[in-house]
């Protein structure tokens, strides 16, 4: 009993300790304090991940999330970033398995491929339009977040 309580205590205290992170856009550092209220998650492509907090740099002012999963991993996401993915997450999805069904027949298969090839291309097209709308409004700051 003693030592359960000592449990709780000790999951308090470490639920008020602020977690430091770095802002994968302009690396600046933040201090986040979680209060264990999870936030509803609406991306598909990380339906897996808990959101745990969403908030703004305030060096670079974009939107951040913080996402774990049960196992303990954290994963620090530009949030724009993700909504140009999310908006070919279900067509992705439908031509995976389109691909996967058609292994045998050559020419849907290479069809589905080339399909799946174009709308990576487009998600990559928008996110570097993204990067280069980031570097226009915050001239000061270079981008340390990668485009791929």
């Amino acid at each position: 009993m003693i030592f359960l309580s000592y449990i709780i205590e000790f999951k308090l205290i470490m639920s008020l300790i602020p977690k430091i992170k770095r802002c994968p856009c302009c690396d600046a550092i933040s201090f986040i304090k979680i209060n264990g209220v999870q936030q509803e998650n609406s991306f598909e492509s990380l339906s897996e991940w808990n959101l745990k907090k969403t908030y703004s740099c305030r060096k670079c002012s974009v939107e951040l999330g913080l996402f774990s999963k049960n196992d303990g991993v954290e994963k620090l996401v530009w949030l724009d970033f993700i909504k140009c993915e999310e908006i070919f997450y279900k067509k992705l999805v439908k031509l995976h398995k389109i691909k996967e069904k058609n292994k045998e027949n050559e020419k849907k298969y290479y069809k589905t491929l080339d399909d799946i090839r174009k709308i990576n291309n487009e998600i990559h097209v928008s996110k570097v339009k993204l990067g280069i709308k980031f570097r226009l409004e915050h001239k000061g700051l270079s981008l340390r977040h990668s485009l791929s």
